[in-house]
């Protein structure tokens, strides 16, 4: 019986030992769960921590782009109300050639103002972009707020679910801030779509309003183009004032100074000049600033028909200073017509009464002299030698001859039929299309064609003193003025290439002494055919040639430099109908044959 009942208590016991194990087991699991629950937690407000500053860091972003994008449109705006203060103020401004260069400031400002839009619409889908992501990242936040919030009853202790109740009203809070920052962007957003559509509608309204003004500025350009075209001696200028007298000194001379010149399209801000009186004869000169007054050379009209050096400083002025020489002079024939009224500042003790004698003799001498070539500069595009044929091809800058004006003229100085062992004796003037595209002159054609495209070509034969007749003559005579004057300064042009120390193949020396007998010899053949035409019409002979060389002390020294010191004047006498019979019983009299074609 005894044992019966220790076997019945030994299998209760056993039993409950069973029991109590599970209940260690289970124990054991359910701490092991409250461990990985409590990891999970950890995790969860790590996670939380960690958006709460991604947030943090991702509104203080926000705000900045909200700043940067208002600086942006404030700036806009700003540039946009400047742009239409400019455009009121364009219709003033476009009166002067300074409005192309307003004009192309107004299509700046709108160029940048396209930018800052741009720029908008960048941080606008920026803005949006990173909307996107904040509202994934909430959406994860909510997923896994409602995962916790569905497991929080399941195997938890009422500490664990307060805890957890607490880690959730945070992650709510969290929550309604995140959407609360949403909306707010959601509004910045709508906001910064109108602003730019009213952006864009000003940049429409504005572009709309620069073609109008464009067009406006294509009239006002084309109405002084006419202007310059029937008034080519126009000048406008700002002010003229005396900035030094010496009326007791050796030379008495004047400063004048000329402010907002435009003229033929050359527009200067300033420029000074001075006019002297150098032994009773009136003279003028440019003056490139005030330290350098009394260096300055000084032309003296009426002595260029006596002086070597007059004459050299008459032909060494370029197209753009002879243009200020002339700006000059009619500024001052303006203030002589208008006795003194005009002048602005003036030094103290000046008597324009007691100068204006002076000044007029000046202008009147001024006049009279001869029109000459004038260009900026010439340049030596290229040299060809052959054994046979060698020719200079030279670039003529900024041209200038009487009315006629030319950015840019070519012609190349040829040498055919060189013999070797000495030079050649048959010059060629070769005119190409300018840039291989334009006319040299109106009356261009292509007479032969080369490796370069067609040319028009005048052949000389030195030796037997002849040339192309039957070519010069069937040019206009407006060309003809035009190459006549150019010709008669090719020693002048090839001289100042020389100055340049320029490295060529053959001395330069050669080319100079072509050049001047090339010259020479046009200069006589058309001194024979004005007499020869004048004589058949019985008229007295009218001078095509106006000779420098008043003396034979001038010709001399002329004789020993290499530039041509031959003026070119615009004939009186225009050339007659039988200009070519004329020609032919010329041709027939010097016996002259048209050399052989190089």
């Amino acid at each position: 019986m005894l044992n019966f009942l220790k076997k019945d208590e030994l299998a209760q016991i056993e039993q409950k030992t069973i029991a109590i194990t599970q209940l260690r087991k289970t124990n054991t699991d359910l701490e092991q769960t409250v461990g990985r629950l409590s990891q999970e937690l950890e995790e969860l407000k790590n996670t939380q921590a960690k958006e709460s500053k991604k947030s943090a860091e991702f509104i203080g972003d926000l705000e900045e782009a909200k700043q940067k994008q208002e600086h942006d449109l404030a700036n806009a705006k700003q540039t946009i109300r400047d742009l239409e203060v400019n455009l009121e103020n364009q219709q003033t401004v476009l009166n002067s050639t300074a409005s192309e260069t307003k004009l192309d400031q107004a299509l700046s400002q709108l160029e940048q103002l396209r930018q800052d839009r741009e720029q908008v619409v960048k941080d606008r889908q920026r803005l949006w972009e990173e909307y996107q992501k904040l509202k994934e990242s909430r959406d994860a936040l909510q997923a896994r707020f409602n995962e916790i919030e569905a497991g929080k009853s399941e195997g938890h202790t009422p500490q664990e679910r307060s805890e957890l109740e607490q880690a959730l009203h945070e992650e709510r809070l969290l929550i309604h801030q995140m959407d609360y920052e949403i909306a707010d962007h959601k509004r910045e957003n709508a906001l910064l779509q109108i602003q730019i559509q009213q952006a864009q509608e000003e940049l429409i309204y504005y572009q709309q309003k620069i073609q109008v003004t464009q067009q406006e500025n294509s009239a006002l350009n084309a109405r002084w183009k006419r202007l310059e075209h029937r008034m080519p001696n126009y000048i406008d200028f700002g002010g003229l004032e005396v900035v030094q007298v010496d009326a007791i000194g050796t030379t008495p001379q004047i400063v004048w100074r000329i402010s907002d010149l435009f003229q033929s399209g050359v527009s200067l801000s300033h420029f000074y000049f001075k006019t002297t009186s150098q032994d009773g004869l009136a003279g003028i000169g440019l003056v490139d600033d005030l330290a350098s007054i009394n260096t300055a050379r000084v032309l003296l009209p009426e002595s260029i028909q006596t002086s070597p050096d007059q004459v050299e400083l008459f032909r060494s002025y370029t197209s753009t200073q002879w243009r200020q020489m002339n700006a000059a002079l009619s500024v001052l024939e303006q203030l002589i017509v208008n006795k003194g009224l005009g002048l602005g500042e003036a030094v103290e003790g000046f008597d324009f009464s007691f100068w204006k004698q002076s000044l007029s003799s000046l202008i009147t001498e001024i006049r009279k002299l001869p029109q000459l070539l004038r260009f900026e500069r010439v340049k030596l595009k290229r040299e060809i030698r052959n054994p046979d044929y060698e020719h200079l091809w030279l670039e003529f800058y900024d041209l200038e001859f009487g009315n006629s004006r030319k950015p840019k003229l070519e012609f190349r100085l040829g040498a055919a039929m060189i013999q070797p062992g000495s030079f050649s004796r048959f010059p060629k003037l070769e005119f190409p299309l300018v840039d291989g595209v334009h006319k040299p002159f109106e009356s261009w054609f292509a007479e032969s064609y080369d490796d370069h495209g067609g040319k028009f070509e005048l052949r000389f034969s030195l030796d037997k003193q002849a040339f192309d007749v039957q070519n010069w003559l069937k040019l206009s005579s407006d060309d003809r003025l035009l190459l006549q004057s150019l010709i008669l300064a090719l020693p002048f042009s090839i001289a100042s290439l020389v100055k340049d120390q320029i490295a060529i193949g053959r001395p330069w020396a050669q080319w100079v002494d072509f050049a001047r007998e090339t010259a020479h010899l046009f200069r006589l053949q058309l001194q024979a055919i004005t007499t020869r035409m004048n004589t058949r019409a019985n008229e007295p002979a009218a001078p095509q040639i106006l000779q420098m060389q008043a003396s034979d002390t001038l010709a001399s020294a002329v004789k020993q430099k290499p530039i041509s010191v031959a003026v070119v004047k615009r004939p009186q006498t225009p050339v007659k109908e039988d200009a070519a019979k004329a020609a032919k019983k010329l041709d027939r009299d010097t016996r002259g044959r048209r050399p052989t074609k190089a």
